[in-house]
């Protein structure tokens, strides 16, 4: 009686406590942008059934969704490049935890940059003839991040509109758009049909990913679970790093 639903992002639901299924089943409301969407589509060992809201939104935005109640928790990620100042990498920084949130560090990941080899005869970096840009999500989904390229101004930086994950891997096969992203995504659907390479940026970034979760279900067994599988996940693809 498990199962995994995506729903899209203007799909609004009543302020309510956890809601069930038809069977009576708890249903877990979790939400995440695109390019994380890997690491929570496969959550069917979860107890209870899960329901899955991909979206590229600010993590104010996730924040409201929570304290409103139409998601019991979110994936938030945090991106930077290492060895520049990361202050606003804890989302309490951020005015996002309160006494209505639980914030919970998952661990890290190093990103590299996805690209569509026919648009690059080398890895981008090196390239003089060619000037390929940075593809972002709106910029107040990775404000850090956006903010620290463009004051690098190694490259310019374009942001995406709010899409699907097909729509980012149809940019990426017409024009030389770099993407910060973590490899495994191309493990995953529509990615892996992309043919897609990666390679490491110029200098390293690194995304720090959090849960953050309604207290009064921080403590139940499908949190529980919840954060042992990406606790698991998040530790396993930062052993195969170059």
């Amino acid at each position: 009686n498990q199962q995994l639903q995506v729903r899209a992002e203007n799909s609004p639901r009543p302020h309510s406590p956890q809601v069930r299924d038809l069977a009576g089943t708890p249903l877990l409301r979790l939400g995440g942008d695109l390019l994380h969407q890997h690491l929570l589509a496969d959550l069917l060992a979860a107890e209870g059934c899960v329901e899955l809201v991909t979206a590229f939104r600010s993590p104010q935005d996730w924040c409201q969704q929570l304290r409103r109640g139409t998601l019991d928790a979110g994936l938030l990620s945090l991106a930077s490049i290492k060895g520049v100042s990361t202050g606003a990498r804890n989302p309490a920084l951020l005015g996002l935890a309160s006494a209505e949130l639980e914030a919970i560090l998952l661990g890290s990941q190093d990103l590299q940059l996805l690209y569509a080899a026919r648009h690059l005869s080398r890895p981008p970096q090196l390239n003089p003839w060619r000037r390929p840009l940075f593809l972002l999500p709106p910029a107040s989904c990775q404000l850090l991040l956006d903010e620290q390229l463009r004051r690098q101004a190694l490259m310019e930086v374009r942001n995406t509109e709010p899409c699907f994950a097909g729509d980012l891997v149809e940019l990426l096969r017409r024009e030389p758009l770099l993407l910060p992203a973590h490899r495994s995504l191309l493990q995953s659907s529509p990615w892996r049909e992309a043919q897609l390479i990666a390679v490491p940026p110029p200098d390293p970034i690194s995304d720090r990913l959090w849960l953050l979760v309604r207290p009064e279900l921080a403590g139940t067994p499908q949190i529980k679970q919840l954060e042992a599988q990406l606790h698991r996940k998040i530790a396993c693809s930062g052993l195969d790093e170059d």
